[in-house]
């Protein structure tokens, strides 16, 4: 019988999420039908994994599901968040930045920049406008941005709810 290694498929976060939640409850189940030795899908049948095989699907899914997130400084005037995040998120196609968190009950950062569909595709589109609203991005590891630039420069299909037209 074959047995799945790895497959390169595209998949939204919501799918991942149910992927991943799918994987935890196989792995956690106590009764397991005696009778299931495969898997079946449109890919063919598949031999039933061990709990470590599917540990290890469950950590390659939740980082191939996240977006990228790296820490910096932001500075604006004589504030300075050590704990500001910027990133690249496949499903928006676009880079975010997050700083300065509020006190808020929600903890909404006082600068979100990157919410919408291909708000910021360049990294240096993000930066600028960020210095343009009297922020400075600080402490971008170089290697850092090189991984940002690597994920971004893939082609990112649109997620399900892009083509159901939730998201425009």
């Amino acid at each position: 019988m074959p047995r799945l290694i790895y497959a390169c498929l595209d998949f939204d976060r919501a799918e991942i999420a149910t992927i991943i939640a799918a994987l935890h409850h196989w792995r956690d189940s106590c009764e397991t039908s005696e009778e299931l030795d495969y898997i079946a899908c449109g890919f063919g049948e598949f031999a039933v994994l061990d709990a470590s095989h599917i540990d290890r699907l469950i950590h390659r899914f939740t980082l191939e599901g996240s977006m990228s997130r790296y820490t910096i400084t932001l500075l604006k005037g004589e504030r300075t968040d050590e704990e500001a995040i910027i990133g690249f998120d496949p499903p928006l196609r676009t880079f975010f930045l997050q700083g300065f968190e509020a006190d808020d009950e929600f903890g909404t950062p006082e600068i979100w920049l990157g919410t919408l569909l291909e708000e910021f595709p360049t990294l240096e589109g993000i930066i600028e406008h960020a210095r343009a609203n009297g922020y400075e991005v600080c402490n971008l590891d170089h290697a850092d941005i090189i991984a940002m630039l690597r994920e971004a420069g893939h082609e990112h299909k649109p997620s399900i709810a892009e083509r159901l037209g939730f998201i425009r």
